[in-house]
């Protein structure tokens, strides 16, 4: 798997266990955004889309 992106959102109630998980199979190859942030701009955004667009794999906790 060349892309892997984790999206942090607050969904779920088990996203420590996922993170976790996440981190132990993918480490430092997975690209992770912080979509809880208030200060996100358009800049940010389209940042994030170009990832998402780039990528094998969406992980969403």
């Amino acid at each position: 798997m060349n892309s892997v992106i984790v999206l942090h959102t607050d969904l779920f109630p088990d996203a420590a266990t996922v993170e976790a998980a996440t981190a132990s199979a993918f480490g430092a190859d997975a690209r992770r955004f912080d979509l809880r942030r208030p200060d996100m701009e358009a800049a940010d955004w389209d940042r994030i889309t170009d990832a998402l667009l780039a990528a094998d794999c969406v992980i969403t906790l």
